[in-house]
């Protein structure tokens, strides 16, 4: 099971990059409906370590598939 990341209610706060052992989560092209940065992940690379969804303070943003 992969982790999704929430386009819009995502904030671009990078701690789940920062986390990630597989560098699978990218940074998203242009801004959400918010008009912040946003992240996704790369649901191929992703290993379902949780490690996102722990260190990602934005509840709701980080989901598993």
């Amino acid at each position: 099971m992969a982790y999704v990341i929430v386009k819009d209610i995502c904030e671009g706060e990078s701690s789940c990059v920062d986390v990630c052992p597989v560098d699978c989560i990218k940074k998203g092209e242009g801004q959400n409906t918010k008009g912040t940065g946003w992240f996704f992940v790369v649901a191929e690379d992703c290993v379902s370590c949780n490690a996102c969804l722990e260190a990602c303070p934005v509840e709701g943003a980080v989901l598993p598939d």
